[in-house]
């Protein structure tokens, strides 16, 4: 049985014709296949639609499916096939349309990043070629940095303390990123930037420090943050620095608290010789009193011995 022509149902000169034009290379005539060119610009976590219509002067002329390519390299796997399921992540937005190719990919990612082409292709024999492609549609997929601005050591610090201000972004994609310090509004221009480092999960990190004395003239200054990364807003993050300058009562403080040992040893001291004191007090007091005991018993004696002698006289 001879095998079945992709034109198979039409009328013998229309066959005739497509068969000349296809020789002639001249495809585009009976098939488009139209994108939109982009870039679109889509955050991670979101949901990313790419628009395809496939458009066929005779519907029955071409057989094969419609698939979904990242790159143009044709013999990876599809993100997307007519024919068979690919990744749950994707689904078709129009379910059974012969000409809308629409798809979404869902919790876009930093590596899907790239260009995506809509190809028609054109059954032959046991296998399918390439029918028809679009011009693909650049995907940029943007990632937020997380900005974070710190001094070391930390506010508030002592009078000419070496402080070291940095300013860290992290996760951002792509690796289109500016970031400047500014002191009290203006620009730093001693401020140090580390080169750029890649993330295990494709994103980006930067980091940029600045070293400042701690005098009494920065006292209370603001150091800003300023972070512009690809078509997105301006990130702003502020610190200030604050000196604790050393006062007269601090130092009678710290005095205070230097001696407080010195004090409580003494207290302890004294404490213990004043009971001994009291003790030697009451045993000087009972020595005392017994003599005085003894010599009145002894004077009342000798008054009750002359008492009878003088009235015998």
């Amino acid at each position: 049985m001879a095998a079945s022509s992709p034109f198979s149902g039409l009328p013998r000169p229309f066959q005739l014709l497509l068969l000349l034009l296809r020789l002639l290379g001249a495809r585009s005539l009976w098939v488009r296949v139209l994108q939109s060119p982009g870039p679109l610009f889509v955050s991670a976590g979101e949901t990313l639609t790419l628009n395809c219509t496939v458009r066929l002067w005779f519907a029955a002329a071409i057989n094969g499916g419609v698939k979904w390519h990242k790159g143009s390299d044709r013999q990876q796997p599809p993100i997307y096939s007519q024919e068979e399921d690919v990744s749950s992540r994707v689904i078709r937005a129009v379910p059974g349309s012969k000409t809308d190719f629409a798809i979404s990919i869902t919790d876009i990612q930093p590596e899907d990043a790239g260009t995506y082409y809509c190809v028609k292709y054109r059954a032959e024999g046991i296998g399918v070629t390439e029918e028809a492609s679009g011009k693909g549609t650049v995907v940029s997929v943007i990632v937020s940095p997380k900005v974070f601005l710190e001094t070391n050591p930390s506010s508030p610090v002592e009078l000419n303390t070496n402080v070291t201000v940095t300013c860290n972004m992290q996760g951002f994609y792509p690796n289109d990123a500016n970031l400047y310090l500014f002191e009290n509004n203006r620009i730093s221009k001693t401020g140090k930037a580390d080169p750029v480092t890649q993330n295990q999960d494709g994103t980006f990190s930067l980091k940029s420090s600045l070293e400042v004395t701690a005098t009494e003239e920065r006292n209370q200054s603001e150091f800003t943050c300023l972070v512009r990364h690809h078509s997105q807003r301006p990130v702003k993050r502020t610190a200030m620095l604050i000196i604790r300058a050393e006062t007269e009562d601090n130092g009678s403080s710290s005095n205070l608290r230097d001696q407080w040992p010195l004090s409580t040893l003494g207290l302890w001291i004294g404490l213990v010789l004043s009971k001994i004191v009291a003790v030697l007090v009451l045993l000087y007091l009972l020595f005392k009193k017994e003599p005085m005991k003894v010599n009145l018993r002894n004077t009342t004696a000798n008054f009750q011995e002359q008492g009878p002698a003088k009235s015998a006289t």
